[in-house]
């Protein structure tokens, strides 16, 4: 997929942005990518993500988190985005959604990304356990 030099420059600033916290910064970059390439799926996993993850319930909206995440999976099929998916579904307080969609997850991941298999793995128990998953602060 073609992804325009401005997609770039926007995903760059939003994961600064994330990285320094400042979720509000994050998201309005994120959409600008989502405006300027409505297909670009690494936007809208990782808009999916800041809306059903944050911990900041500010920025959180489960209904949008999994229109975004199912936006993402329907351009590309991976371990990454129906882990989005299962968090959007855990906001929602969706668990059995979220423990289905974490499995398919997991059984995607390649042999040897034991680090993916394992976060997975954490995310998978907190949905068992009713809760939604926060990103760390």
């Amino acid at each position: 997929m073609y992804i325009h030099y401005n997609d770039k420059i926007h995903l760059l600033k939003a994961n600064i942005w994330y990285i320094k916290k400042d979720y509000e910064k994050a998201s309005f970059q994120l959409l600008k990518v989502i405006e300027l390439n409505s297909q670009n799926q690494e936007a809208l996993n990782k808009y999916a993500w800041l809306l059903a993850t944050c911990p900041y319930k500010k920025y959180r909206n489960g209904r949008k988190a999994l229109l975004f995440a199912e936006k993402a999976i329907k351009i590309s099929f991976i371990p990454e985005y129906l882990d989005t998916l299962a968090a959007a579904y855990a906001e929602l307080h969706k668990f059995s959604d979220a423990i289905m969609t974490q499995k398919k997850a997991i059984e995607l991941i390649d042999d040897g990304n034991n680090e993916m298999r394992d976060d997975f793995h954490k995310r998978l128990q907190s949905y068992k356990n009713r809760k939604p998953w926060r990103t760390n602060l």
